[in-house]
This record gives structure tokens, C-alpha cells and sequence, in this order.
């Protein structure tokens, strides 16, 4: 998709307010693959282990995400909830999403396993990338009198934040390797928490 604009609109009665925003999403994108794995199958009537969940889930590689975001200034977004009123900025947002996991060696080339260290064989990762270049924030607020500090009616305190920000979260659900049984009695199979392990390592 080239470009979708979406807006929200409130009024609020009691607090003599309302709020405003609109956002356009451009060059969103998905692509992908899905394999059936070997020795996968969809057996209803097969005992519910934890262990098989994961094997039986089809190998998969597919990306989405939007690659620009912002907040169009023509249409004066805004939030006032009748005391405060905030006029929000932001430029240059980006999102991309990844779930990868179930590859077997005959998906897998040995240059492609080098060039892209985020390949898994074992469990399913999902990836996360997002961050904006610019966002700001001004706002106005209405202060009670206070002449001891020279604060009459009528004035505001106004406020203004500049920042960006960036990040990445990396979650990988794999079947958990357990060297040694946790109990005298073995490892409960039923047991999520001893079947899968999360690793967010790579995250930022």
C-alpha cells in the first residue's frame, strides 16, 4: 500500500474538551514464506504434550512493517481535555515486524545461515524494529492564582519536549534444552514452563 491516513476525533463534554489526531501510514509492505515441515502434521486426536506444539507449526519467514509514519501538520492534531491543551509533532516513525522459525537445512543455504544470523531452525523468533526521527510536544496548561508568586488569572504554564528514539525487541520461543531432570520425578512435559524457553537476547 502506497499511503493510509488515519484519523480519530473526541469530544469531551464534561471537560470541555476535545482531541484530534491524524496519522498518515506510507509504504506499508508484507512478504514472506510459509513451508510445511517435515514431519509435521494436524492431528486432533493426538495427546496435547507441550513439546510437539512447536514442531508441528509450519516453518515460516514473513515480514511486515510501514516504513514512514508521521503526523501530517496541516491537520492541527491535538489533545485538550479542557486544562491542558497539547499539540503533538512527529516525523520520520517507522515499524517493522519479522516472525521466522521451523527452517530445516533444505530451506537454509550455507551463505544465507552466514548472511542473515537471525535464521533459527529450532522455535519461532519474532523480531521488532521501530523508531522516530522526531517527535514534540507543546503544551499549554491553565495554573490556579497564586499572587505570593506573582501567578495571576489567566496565566499558563507552557511546556515543550523534543526527542527521537529508536529500539529493537528480539523474542525467541524454542523448546527449552533441560540437561538434568528438575524434580525426583522428571520433567512435567504438561508444564509450559518447562517446555519452552523465551530469549530476548538482542533486544535494545
Amino acid at each position: 500500500l502506497d499511503a493510509v491516513s488515519l484519523s480519530y476525533g473526541a469530544s469531551h463534554p464534561m471537560l470541555k474538551g476535545g482531541t484530534i489526531i491524524s496519522v498518515m501510514l506510507e509504504s506499508i509492505y508484507a512478504y514472506g514464506s510459509i513451508f510445511a515441515r517435515e514431519g509435521g502434521v494436524v492431528d486432533p486426536s493426538e495427546e496435547l504434550r507441550k513439546r510437539n506444539i512447536l514442531r508441528h507449526l509450519p516453518a515460516v519467514d514473513f515480514t511486515a512493517g510501514i516504513q514512514n509514519t508521521y503526523l501530517p501538520k496541516q491537520s492541527v492534531s491535538y489533545f485538550d481535555d479542557g486544562n491542558t491543551r497539547s499539540i503533538p509533532e512527529m516525523d520520520g516513525g517507522r515499524v517493522m515486524f519479522r516472525i521466522l522459525g521451523g527452517l530445516d537445512e533444505s530451506m537454509i543455504s550455507r551463505n544465507s545461515l552466514k548472511s542473515d544470523p537471525m535464521l533459527v531452525k529450532e522455535g519461532i523468533k519474532f523480531i521488532t524494529d521501530f523508531g522516530v526521527s522526531s517527535f514534540s510536544s507543546t503544551s499549554e496548561t491553565n495554573v490556579n492564582e497564586f499572587p505570593e508568586l506573582e501567578i495571576f488569572d489567566g496565566s499558563k504554564f507552557c511546556s515543550f519536549i523534543l526527542g527521537t528514539f529508536d529500539g529493537s525487541i528480539t523474542c525467541h520461543l524454542r523448546p527449552q534444552s533441560l540437561v538434568a531432570s528438575t524434580s525426583s520425578s522428571g520433567p512435567n512435559v504438561f508444564n509450559p514452563l518447562e517446555a519452552y524457553e523465551i530469549d530476548f537476547s538482542g533486544s535494545t
